[in-house]
């Protein structure tokens, strides 16, 4: 914990902002790149939702007013309840998997439900200080179900690259490697957050 609190609340507006600036150009190349590919807007939806998590995380580190940071904390979350739901739906689209689109709906039916929670005290009690930060959300019990939504639909979709991974060959094989390790590469780095 030592270690945290010595890294500079600036290290991490820079870093929002790096972040913002990268998925908002993946965002407008894989959505312009193929406009009516599916499995491409799909994604450029998961890059968006990354670049509107980013861009108000940005916004929320610089802020000095309680009252604003408490306003961009809460809305930046709106862009990670419904990573997980965009994420599995990509990933579906993309190995071409056979899943139930009931399935697709009740995950993006949670992110709704969820997101609705998203200013009451359901989601979060208040704000407070917390390591290096000034404004911290101190999290109510929906928080907790997001993040269990989060986890498991997150980890389900690795499940599914990893088996197709095993099973295919070719340059579709390694189409799925990368889209494995740059995605993992990005969950593994943003869900520091949650710590």
């Amino acid at each position: 914990m030592r270690l945290l609190q010595d890294i500079p609340l600036g290290y991490y507006a820079f870093s929002g902002l790096v972040n913002f600036l990268t998925a908002s150009v993946i965002t407008l190349i894989v959505f312009f790149s193929s406009k009516k590919s599916k499995t491409n807007r799909i994604f450029a939806g998961f890059s968006f939702s990354v670049a509107y998590w980013s861009l108000l995380y940005f916004v929320w580190l610089i802020t000095k007013n309680k009252e604003w940071a408490e306003f961009y904390l809460r809305s930046c979350m709106i862009g990670v309840l419904f990573m997980p739901s965009l994420f599995i739906h990509f990933v579906a689209s993309f190995l071409n998997f056979k899943i139930n689109k009931k399935f697709i709906a009740i995950n993006y039916a949670l992110s709704i439900l969820f997101t609705s929670t998203i200013y009451t005290s359901l989601y979060a009690k208040d704000i407070g200080r917390h390591l290096v930060f000034p404004y911290w959300l101190h999290v109510g019990p929906v928080f907790h179900l997001a993040l269990f939504h989060f986890g498991a639909v997150v980890l389900y979709s690795f499940y599914l690259m990893w088996q197709s991974i095993k099973k295919e060959r070719g340059i579709f094989r390694n189409q799925i490697l990368y889209v494995f390790i740059g995605t993992a590469i990005g969950y593994v780095s943003g869900v520091t957050n949650f710590f």
